[in-house]
């Protein structure tokens, strides 16, 4: 469990709250979870998480998960600002990771802020909107259906099932053909390795003019 507990201060919010994120230990030992940063402000709540599961596609150096809440009295400009800024540092730092961003957006959205990312929740997750978003720096990588409720929440769940195919996969096979000796021709080569006077490649035949 990874929290980032609501600072009311700063968020200017009476009430406490906060993000968190949970880690199956059966998918990454809990000593390679790092939090990478925080964020707290008016108009957005942020944690972003580096992970080093025990499997990862080898093109993936590690993972990291951004958590976000914007709330719906936010200014979603300045939100998506915070998230671009944020992300774009984290790239520049890990350029090989894995990366997603996903929360509760209500009315912001970001394929004009960041490019290069793929947005995969199209089911919708309250009513008929779509606010919880989840978006991956990969193609191809998900698909999505709507689980219901947990709990007393009025926001769907949602269940994520990986689609994406390593590089390995996708590389076409390559075969080969490999000439076995016989025993025949094994039999010469011991022949010409009995016969062969190896007392010229050891003598000294001196200095030359």
């Amino acid at each position: 469990m990874v929290r980032a507990d609501r600072d009311r201060t700063l968020s200017r919010k009476k009430s406490t709250g906060g993000l968190i994120l949970y880690v199956n230990i059966k998918w990454c030992n809990p000593g390679h979870v790092t939090v990478k940063d925080t964020i707290c402000t008016p108009d957005i709540e942020l944690l972003a998480v580096g992970l080093r599961p025990y499997y990862l596609p080898r093109e993936f150096s590690h993972a990291i998960v951004v958590v976000v809440y914007i709330p719906p009295s936010a200014n979603a400009a300045r939100a998506c600002d915070v998230i671009h800024s944020t992300v774009t540092r984290l790239q520049t730092d890990h350029p090989g990771a894995f990366v997603t961003i996903n929360g509760d957006f209500n009315h912001a959205k970001l394929p004009k802020t960041l490019t290069g990312f793929t947005q995969y929740v199209k089911c919708s997750t309250r009513e008929n909107k779509i606010l919880d978003m989840m978006y991956a720096n990969v193609k191809e990588a998900y698909s999505s259906s709507a689980l219901p409720p947990l709990g007393t929440s009025d926001h769907n769940l949602i269940h994520l099932v990986p689609t994406y195919k390593p590089v390995v996969r996708r590389q076409p096979v390559t075969t080969r053909t490999v000439q076995l000796w016989s025993g025949e021709v094994e039999e010469r080569l011991q022949d010409c390795l009995q016969i062969t006077n190896w007392d010229l490649f050891t003598e000294d035949f001196g200095e030359g003019p």
